[in-house]
Formats: structure tokens, C-alpha cells, sequence
């Protein structure tokens, strides 16, 4: 029976990669060189109607830029918190000095800060903020409403409007990022600061963003590399896994289009989020995980977020999927830095249910030195880049398509640092941040952290779970799955 049903698998795997195969040949080249010839007749009406357009929004920056509006729901919030008070004008003055020193040539590593972006004849095009200010960008915390924070605020009265925060809307005809400073935030019984920091996807991916703060502070910002995908190959070792793209893609594609889990309320969700942020963990004891049980790192951090989704799933009273088509977002080696998107994407099948804490640890290991093995990232990465050629309303499909074959959640992870970081001698003493979902996705987690203290942060579409308790619940209780998983030997 075995045999069988192996052969079965076989059979649907070459089935789907000769369509992937057939479809690239018969119909995706065609329409690519049409595409393009009209995409050049754009640029040129751009160039001669438009002369304050400063071009396509295209590679991995366009898979943000889907739909033109004033609202926001692709945003980056990082959430920095210094010891005592730094003035604006510091913060203004250290911005303006280092990233943009010249107008030179040279110097425009960071110019996607000065742009802003809209549609012209059905593509996305950069567009150059005349009226451009430091001073409308870089200000003290000035939102009203339903996002206002008292005087002094908290990190309680903070979060929960964070989730508010990442879906603010922005003028746009001002380039979409921001820098808040939140004066008298209480931290540690002691009165900080903090530096909010909002960029819209658009404009580059989640380690550009950290690139440039290493570059506005100054600081080190010392992290550990990652290991997943990683690995050095040979010559003819890429070769061949690149002539395996079509066959792992398929393979890839069969198992999320199969998994018939999913969250009970995945199919009507509000646009409207709800923040979770765990308490501070020790990356000791996630390394005292990693070493007994032989695993990585980054395993161990998957196991304590499905161990925590199945906690609030229970608490919920959903049905407990027994696993999640899971998206992983990871920087691709030798990221160039400046503001930009250089990413890849994994798609991995993460269990939820049906084991014990140790046996979902090992399950996810596995799944892990799977998709190591598997070229499908090659293949996402190529569809991911060449969508961005393509008019709006295409790529919209063509993503909004792919994850809504059955992708039901996001995790990006960004290394925590290994030793103090300071900005203009204030010691930075806590990392926490928000990432917007994107199209049908109801949860995108994402870590960080500084010297060494590990932060779990959930972003949770509004109604993914029935109470708002139990989504709230779910920093608390990856902090819980970890305390376990740490107390199993």
C-alpha cells in the first residue's frame, strides 16, 4: 500500500511540473515579450508626459506596490527603546548627515526615502517627493484618534495600538516612512525614550530597514549568521539544483494545495489586526534547546510559535489544524544593504498537533533539512522577480493566487544582537515590532532582539481567532512552549 501510494505521489509531481513546464513555454514566454514591448511603450509615455516619475517599482519591491491607496497594509514597524531622552532634532541631524551626506552619485543607497510611488497606465512607478522634508517625516508621536498613547506611555498603552499603527494611513504624496519619537515612555520603572520607526514594505524589505538603522546609530549591531539556506554548494551542485527547479516547485505547490489544514475562520478575515509581543527570552535557553535536542535554531523558534498557536487555538475552541502552510521570508547571502528587496521565500509545512512538544520540535527539523535540499525556492524567487515586469493588476493575481493556495501564515526572522548597541550614547535596551499581513495570510510573526534577548512578535488578523484573548495570548504562551521545552531534560 505504501508502494502505491508513493507511486500515486510520483505520478501528481511530474503531473504538475509538465504544466509548470508546458504553461513557462506555451504561454508565459508569449505573454512576457508582449508585456514587455507595452511595458516599454510606458516608459516612454512616462518619459514625455510624466517627468516626475523616476521609474518602474519593479523586482521584489513590486510585490507590495498591488494596490494604489492611501491605506496601509504592508508596513514595517520597528519599536526601539533608549535610555533617557534624546532630542529630535538628534535623531533629525543623524538622519540627514548619514544618509544622505551628498547628492552625489554615490550617496543614493538610501533614495527610495525621497520617493514615494503611484500607478500610470496600469504600472507602478517611483515618483520623486518634491516638497520633500525631514521635518514631515522625522517628529515627535502626533497620531490622534483611536491611535493616540497617553503622556506618559507605557508599553502596555502602546501595543495596543500598535497593530492601529501598522495599518495608519500615509499622504501619498510624501514618501511612505516615518520616524517617531515617543518622549517619557516608561520602561523598567524608569521614564525613556522611544523611536518608532514605519516604512512601507514598498520601499525595501525588513533587513534593509535594520541596515539603515545600524547606519543612522552607528552601531554595530552584531548578529549571528542564519543558517537556513546557507549551505555553500559546487558549481555543478547549482547547476543541477537548478535544472530540479520545476520538479521541487511542483512538489512544493502539491503538498500546500493538499494540506486541508487551515484555521477555522481563515476565510473571513477583517483587515484589522491585533498585536501580541512576548516577554523577553534568554537566547541561552534556546540555545540549551538547540544543543540537547541537536537541532537548529531556527527549529527551535518554529516549535515554541506552533507549540504557542496550538495553546491559543485550544483556548479559542477552534478545531487544532495538524499542521499550517507556513511562508518563511529570508535574506538572500550578500544582501547589498542601502533600501531595497532581496529576499527568498520558502513554503514549509509546520505541525501543530498530534505529538508532544519534543516529537513537533524533531517533526519541524526534518521539514526544515527538506526544504534545504529543495530547489522550490529557486522557483518562488523567479516568479516573485519576473511579476514584477507586469502590470499591476497581474502581479495582484499572480500573488494574491499563490498564497491563496493554501499559505496560511508568515513568520520572517531577524537575528538578535549579541552585545550592547547605543545611539548618541543612549543605550538601546529593548527591540520590539509589528509586520502587516499581506492579502489572505492571517498571522505573520516575526523575532527579533537585542543583546541577546530574544523577541517573539505576532501580528493576528482581528477575527482569526473568536476572542481577542486568545490572539493576545500568544506572546505569553510561545514564552510558556520554550520554559517546556527547556524543563524536558
Amino acid at each position: 500500500m505504501d508502494t502505491f501510494f508513493k507511486i500515486e505521489k510520483q505520478v501528481k509531481i511530474l503531473l504538475v511540473c509538465f504544466v509548470i513546464i508546458v504553461a513557462t513555454v506555451i504561454l508565459f514566454i508569449p505573454v512576457f515579450l508582449i508585456i514587455s514591448v507595452i511595458r516599454a511603450l510606458v516608459w516612454t509615455f512616462a518619459k514625455i508626459f510624466r517627468p516626475d516619475l523616476d521609474g518602474f517599482v519593479d523586482g521584489q519591491n513590486s510585490l507590495h506596490a498591488l494596490k494604489f491607496s492611501n491605506k496601509a497594509t504592508t508596513n514595517i514597524v520597528i519599536c526601539a527603546i533608549l535610555e533617557g531622552q534624546i532630542p529630535l532634532e538628534i535623531i533629525r541631524k543623524n538622519v540627514q548627515e548619514k544618509l544622505f551626506p551628498s547628492e552625489s552619485p554615490a550617496n543614493l543607497s538610501y533614495k527610495v526615502f525621497k520617493n514615494t510611488w503611484t500607478n500610470f497606465m496600469g504600472w507602478a512607478f517611483w515618483k520623486r517627493d518634491l516638497d520633500f522634508d525631514f521635518r514631515n517625516h522625522i517628529r515627535d508621536y502626533d497620531y490622534e484618534g483611536k491611535l493616540a498613547i497617553p503622556n506618559p506611555c507605557n508599553e502596555e498603552d502602546f501595543r495596543n495600538v500598535l497593530g492601529k499603527i501598522v495599518q495608519a494611513p500615509w499622504d501619498r504624496e510624501r514618501s511612505p516612512w516615518e520616524i517617531l519619537r515617543v518622549p517619557n515612555f516608561l520602561y523598567n520603572g524608569c521614564k525613556n525614550s522611544m523611536i518608532v520607526i514605519r516604512v512601507e514594505h514598498v520601499l525595501g524589505d525588513g533587513y534593509s530597514i535594520l541596515d539603515t538603522i545600524k547606519t543612522i546609530t552607528g552601531s554595530e549591531f552584531p548578529v549571528p549568521k542564519l543558517s537556513l539556506l546557507s549551505k555553500k554548494l559546487s558549481f555543478w551542485d547549482k547547476i543541477g539544483k537548478f535544472l530540479r527547479t520545476p520538479y521541487d516547485l511542483a512538489e512544493n505547490i502539491l503538498m500546500i494545495v493538499e494540506s486541508k489544514s487551515k484555521f477555522v475562520n481563515q476565510g473571513r478575515l477583517e483587515t484589522e489586526e491585533i498585536v501580541s509581543i512576548a516577554p523577553k527570552v534568554d537566547v541561552g535557553l534556546l540555545k540549551k534547546i538547540k544543543n540537547h535536542f541537536r537541532v537548529s535554531y531556527v527549529s527551535v523558534t518554529y516549535a515554541a510559535i506552533a507549540g504557542a498557536i496550538e495553546r491559543a487555538l485550544k483556548e479559542d475552541g477552534q478545531k487544532i489544524p495538524k499542521t499550517l502552510i507556513t511562508s518563511i521570508i529570508l535574506p538572500r547571502p550578500n544582501h547589498p544593504g542601502g533600501m531595497c528587496s532581496q529576499f527568498s521565500v520558502v513554503v514549509v509545512e509546520v505541525p501543530i498537533s498530534g505529538g508532544s512538544p519534543i516529537q513537533r520540535l524533531r517533526q519541524i527539523e526534518k521539514n526544515f533539512e527538506d526544504i534545504c535540499q529543495s530547489s522550490a525556492v529557486i522557483g518562488y524567487s523567479i516568479i516573485t522577480i519576473v511579476s514584477g515586469y507586469f502590470p499591476v493588476f497581474l502581479r495582484r493575481i499572480i500573488i494574491r493566487s499563490t498564497l491563496g493556495l493554501g499559505v496560511m501564515s508568515c513568520c520572517s526572522n531577524f537575528p538578535t544582537t549579541t552585545a550592547p548597541d547605543y545611539f548618541e550614547g543612549h543605550e538601546i535596551l529593548g527591540l520590539f515590532m509589528g509586520v502587516g499581513n499581506v492579502g489572505p495570510l492571517g498571522l505573520m510573526v516575526s523575532t527579533c532582539g537585542m543583546n541577546n534577548k530574544q523577541v517573539f512578535n505576532f501580528n493576528i488578523r482581528k477575527n482569526l481567532f473568536s476572542s481577542d484573548a486568545a490572539a493576545r495570548n500568544l506572546g505569553l504562551y510561545v514564552t510558556q512552549e520554550l520554559e517546556l521545552l527547556g524543563s524536558a531534560f
